[in-house]
Protein backbone atom coordinates (compact mmCIF):
# COMPACT_ATOMS: atom_id res chain seq x y z
CA UNK A 1 0.00 0.00 0.00
CA UNK A 2 1.46 3.26 -1.24
CA UNK A 3 2.53 5.96 1.16
CA UNK A 4 -0.35 8.32 0.46
CA UNK A 5 -2.97 6.07 1.43
CA UNK A 6 -1.24 5.58 4.99
CA UNK A 7 -1.24 9.13 5.50
CA UNK A 8 -4.71 9.38 4.31
CA UNK A 9 -5.94 6.83 7.06
CA UNK A 10 -3.77 8.60 9.62
CA UNK A 11 -5.45 12.12 8.81
CA UNK A 12 -8.62 10.61 8.88
CA UNK A 13 -8.93 8.87 12.31
CA UNK A 14 -6.17 10.48 14.50
CA UNK A 15 -6.64 14.15 12.81
CA UNK A 16 -10.10 13.60 11.33
CA UNK A 17 -11.64 11.33 14.56
CA UNK A 18 -13.48 9.68 11.93
CA UNK A 19 -14.50 5.97 13.01
CA UNK A 20 -11.82 3.09 10.99
CA UNK A 21 -14.79 1.69 9.30
CA UNK A 22 -15.68 4.97 7.58
CA UNK A 23 -12.28 6.12 7.27
CA UNK A 24 -11.75 2.75 5.10
CA UNK A 25 -15.22 4.04 3.12
CA UNK A 26 -14.08 7.51 2.59
CA UNK A 27 -10.84 6.49 0.93
CA UNK A 28 -12.27 3.80 -1.09
CA UNK A 29 -14.39 6.32 -2.47
CA UNK A 30 -12.16 8.90 -3.02
CA UNK A 31 -9.01 7.47 -3.79
CA UNK A 32 -10.28 4.57 -5.96
CA UNK A 33 -8.13 2.09 -3.31
CA UNK A 34 -10.62 -0.64 -1.35
CA UNK A 35 -8.73 -0.93 2.30
CA UNK A 36 -10.13 -2.35 5.56
CA UNK A 37 -10.67 -0.87 8.74
CA UNK A 38 -7.70 -3.02 10.37
CA UNK A 39 -5.76 -1.28 7.49
CA UNK A 40 -6.90 2.10 9.31
CA UNK A 41 -6.37 1.03 12.59
CA UNK A 42 -2.99 0.16 11.92
CA UNK A 43 -2.04 3.17 10.09
CA UNK A 44 -1.21 5.07 12.75
CA UNK A 45 0.87 2.30 14.37
CA UNK A 46 2.70 2.03 11.40
CA UNK A 47 3.53 5.69 11.09
CA UNK A 48 4.89 5.84 15.04
CA UNK A 49 7.25 3.16 14.25
CA UNK A 50 8.54 5.00 11.10
CA UNK A 51 9.09 8.06 13.43
CA UNK A 52 10.83 5.97 15.81
CA UNK A 53 12.82 4.60 13.62
CA UNK A 54 14.11 7.97 12.30
CA UNK A 55 14.81 9.52 15.72
CA UNK A 56 11.86 11.52 15.73
CA UNK A 57 11.28 12.30 19.59
CA UNK A 58 14.99 12.47 20.21
CA UNK A 59 14.90 15.43 17.93
CA UNK A 60 11.44 17.25 18.76
CA UNK A 61 13.14 17.40 21.81
CA UNK A 62 16.31 18.58 21.18
CA UNK A 63 14.28 21.16 19.46
CA UNK A 64 11.96 22.15 22.01
CA UNK A 65 15.11 22.47 24.41
CA UNK A 66 16.35 24.90 22.68
CA UNK A 67 13.44 27.07 22.97
CA UNK A 68 13.47 30.08 25.47
CA UNK A 69 9.63 29.39 26.52
CA UNK A 70 7.51 26.35 26.20
CA UNK A 71 3.64 25.66 26.92
CA UNK A 72 2.51 22.59 28.52
CA UNK A 73 -1.00 20.83 29.24
CA UNK A 74 -2.75 17.97 29.53
CA UNK A 75 -6.06 16.11 27.74
CA UNK A 76 -7.81 12.95 28.79
CA UNK A 77 -7.94 10.60 26.34
CA UNK A 78 -10.97 8.12 26.29
CA UNK A 79 -9.79 3.95 25.75
CA UNK A 80 -11.34 0.51 25.21
CA UNK A 81 -9.18 -0.49 27.45
CA UNK A 82 -7.12 2.22 29.59
CA UNK A 83 -4.27 -0.16 31.02
CA UNK A 84 -3.40 -2.23 27.98
CA UNK A 85 0.57 -2.32 27.48
CA UNK A 86 0.75 -0.49 30.61
CA UNK A 87 2.85 -1.47 33.84
CA UNK A 88 0.17 -1.35 36.97
CA UNK A 89 2.27 1.65 38.40
CA UNK A 90 1.69 3.40 34.96
CA UNK A 91 -1.55 2.81 34.75
CA UNK A 92 -4.11 5.24 35.76
CA UNK A 93 -6.03 7.64 33.35
CA UNK A 94 -4.87 7.85 30.02
CA UNK A 95 -3.59 11.36 29.00
CA UNK A 96 -1.95 13.58 25.84
CA UNK A 97 0.77 15.53 26.97
CA UNK A 98 0.62 18.17 24.41
CA UNK A 99 4.22 20.98 24.24
CA UNK A 100 4.81 22.97 22.48
CA UNK A 101 5.77 26.66 21.33
CA UNK A 102 3.91 29.90 22.37
CA UNK A 103 3.49 30.95 18.72
CA UNK A 104 3.59 28.48 15.64
CA UNK A 105 6.14 26.42 15.41
CA UNK A 106 6.60 23.00 17.22
CA UNK A 107 4.18 20.81 18.99
CA UNK A 108 4.89 17.61 20.33
CA UNK A 109 2.26 15.14 21.60
CA UNK A 110 3.16 12.38 24.73
CA UNK A 111 0.72 9.55 25.94
CA UNK A 112 0.90 9.60 29.14
CA UNK A 113 -0.69 6.66 30.82
CA UNK A 114 -2.05 8.45 33.73
CA UNK A 115 -1.84 12.26 35.05
CA UNK A 116 0.66 11.87 37.77
CA UNK A 117 3.13 13.96 38.91
CA UNK A 118 5.91 11.48 37.85
CA UNK A 119 4.47 11.17 34.04
CA UNK A 120 4.31 14.53 33.27
CA UNK A 121 7.57 15.80 34.84
CA UNK A 122 9.73 12.71 33.25
CA UNK A 123 8.66 14.14 29.72
CA UNK A 124 9.43 17.56 30.36
CA UNK A 125 12.67 16.92 32.20
CA UNK A 126 14.86 17.66 29.66
CA UNK A 127 13.26 21.66 29.44
CA UNK A 128 14.99 24.61 31.65
CA UNK A 129 13.15 27.73 30.14
CA UNK A 130 10.13 29.65 30.83
CA UNK A 131 7.45 27.05 30.90
CA UNK A 132 3.84 28.16 30.48
CA UNK A 133 1.17 26.01 32.71
CA UNK A 134 -2.35 25.79 34.21
CA UNK A 135 -2.52 25.48 37.62
CA UNK A 136 -1.83 21.56 38.00
CA UNK A 137 0.80 20.74 41.31
CA UNK A 138 2.65 18.70 39.25
CA UNK A 139 4.14 21.29 36.90
CA UNK A 140 5.49 23.00 40.79
CA UNK A 141 7.80 19.85 41.05
CA UNK A 142 9.43 21.29 37.93
CA UNK A 143 10.56 24.49 39.52
CA UNK A 144 14.36 23.90 40.62
CA UNK A 145 14.61 23.06 37.30
CA UNK A 146 13.41 26.06 35.52
CA UNK A 147 14.09 28.99 34.66
CA UNK A 148 10.78 30.34 35.91
CA UNK A 149 7.15 29.42 35.25
CA UNK A 150 3.86 31.46 34.02
CA UNK A 151 -0.16 30.80 34.77
CA UNK A 152 -1.64 30.65 31.58
CA UNK A 153 -3.36 33.53 30.76
CA UNK A 154 -7.04 32.05 29.96
CA UNK A 155 -6.98 30.22 33.46
CA UNK A 156 -6.14 33.60 35.21
CA UNK A 157 -9.29 34.91 33.14
CA UNK A 158 -11.14 32.15 34.26
CA UNK A 159 -10.67 32.16 37.62
CA UNK A 160 -10.93 36.44 37.63
CA UNK A 161 -14.53 36.01 35.92
CA UNK A 162 -15.58 33.49 39.16
CA UNK A 163 -14.08 36.26 41.31
CA UNK A 164 -16.43 38.99 39.36
CA UNK A 165 -19.65 37.13 40.09
CA UNK A 166 -19.18 36.81 43.63
CA UNK A 167 -20.59 40.45 44.04
CA UNK A 168 -22.87 42.71 42.50
CA UNK A 169 -21.93 45.68 40.23
CA UNK A 170 -18.63 46.45 40.73
CA UNK A 171 -17.46 45.32 44.24
CA UNK A 172 -15.59 42.81 42.62
CA UNK A 173 -14.38 44.56 39.30
CA UNK A 174 -10.66 44.58 40.54
CA UNK A 175 -10.90 40.63 38.67
CA UNK A 176 -12.78 42.44 35.21
CA UNK A 177 -9.44 45.22 36.00
CA UNK A 178 -6.66 41.90 35.53
CA UNK A 179 -8.85 40.87 32.80
CA UNK A 180 -8.43 44.23 30.58
CA UNK A 181 -4.70 44.03 31.39
CA UNK A 182 -4.17 40.36 30.19
CA UNK A 183 -5.74 41.23 27.45
CA UNK A 184 -4.10 44.68 26.39
CA UNK A 185 -0.95 43.14 26.87
CA UNK A 186 -1.54 40.41 24.92
CA UNK A 187 -2.68 42.53 22.31
CA UNK A 188 0.34 44.70 22.60
CA UNK A 189 2.28 41.55 22.25
CA UNK A 190 1.03 40.71 18.97
CA UNK A 191 1.39 44.57 17.68
CA UNK A 192 5.09 44.00 18.38
CA UNK A 193 5.13 41.34 16.64
CA UNK A 194 3.86 41.84 14.06
CA UNK A 195 5.94 45.21 13.77
CA UNK A 196 9.16 42.76 14.29
CA UNK A 197 9.93 44.74 17.48
CA UNK A 198 12.17 42.31 19.71
CA UNK A 199 10.63 43.44 22.84
CA UNK A 200 7.57 45.34 24.10
CA UNK A 201 8.28 49.51 24.82
CA UNK A 202 9.55 49.59 27.86
CA UNK A 203 7.09 52.36 29.62
CA UNK A 204 4.15 50.51 27.87
CA UNK A 205 5.37 46.96 29.48
CA UNK A 206 5.85 49.18 33.31
CA UNK A 207 2.52 50.70 32.98
CA UNK A 208 0.84 47.45 32.39
CA UNK A 209 2.64 46.05 35.33
CA UNK A 210 1.95 48.60 37.51
CA UNK A 211 -1.99 48.30 36.75
CA UNK A 212 -1.96 44.36 37.01
CA UNK A 213 0.02 44.83 40.66
CA UNK A 214 -2.60 47.66 42.06
CA UNK A 215 -5.40 45.46 41.28
CA UNK A 216 -3.67 42.22 42.61
CA UNK A 217 -3.03 43.82 45.83
CA UNK A 218 -6.39 45.91 46.26
CA UNK A 219 -7.46 42.23 45.76
CA UNK A 220 -5.70 40.78 48.70
CA UNK A 221 -6.64 43.81 50.84
CA UNK A 222 -8.09 42.51 54.20
CA UNK A 223 -11.66 41.17 54.40
CA UNK A 224 -14.95 43.70 53.92
CA UNK A 225 -12.35 46.90 53.15
CA UNK A 226 -14.82 49.71 52.38
CA UNK A 227 -11.28 52.18 51.40
CA UNK A 228 -12.46 54.08 48.20
CA UNK A 229 -10.59 52.55 45.32
CA UNK A 230 -9.82 54.39 42.13
CA UNK A 231 -10.80 52.16 39.30
CA UNK A 232 -8.22 51.41 36.65
CA UNK A 233 -10.92 51.77 33.85
CA UNK A 234 -12.43 55.20 34.38
CA UNK A 235 -10.21 56.37 36.99
CA UNK A 236 -12.83 57.60 39.14
CA UNK A 237 -13.09 56.67 42.97
CA UNK A 238 -15.23 54.02 44.54
CA UNK A 239 -16.24 52.37 47.86
CA UNK A 240 -15.79 47.99 46.86
CA UNK A 241 -16.15 45.35 49.14
CA UNK A 242 -13.23 42.38 49.48
CA UNK A 243 -14.54 39.23 50.23
CA UNK A 244 -12.96 36.77 52.43
CA UNK A 245 -10.15 34.87 50.75
CA UNK A 246 -11.61 31.81 51.55
CA UNK A 247 -15.10 32.52 49.13
CA UNK A 248 -12.32 33.51 46.53
CA UNK A 249 -10.93 30.16 46.87
CA UNK A 250 -14.22 28.59 46.37
CA UNK A 251 -15.08 30.38 43.73
CA UNK A 252 -12.00 29.28 41.92
CA UNK A 253 -12.36 25.99 42.64
CA UNK A 254 -15.90 25.80 40.94
CA UNK A 255 -14.34 27.58 37.67
CA UNK A 256 -11.79 24.21 37.30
Amino acid sequence: MSPGINTAAVLLSSYGNMPAERAANLIGMLLGVPVSAGFVDGASERLSSRLAGAGFDEAMQAALAAEPVLAADETPVNLIDPHVGLAGQDAGAPHVLVVRTPHRGLTWLRALGSRRAAAITAVLSFFTGFLIRDGYSAYQQLLPQLAGVQQCCQHVIRRCRAVTRLGPGSLQSWGADIIDVLREAHQAVDAALARGDPALDAELLAKLRERYDEAIAFGMRPAFSSRPRRSVRSGRPRSVLVVPGSLIKKAVAGST
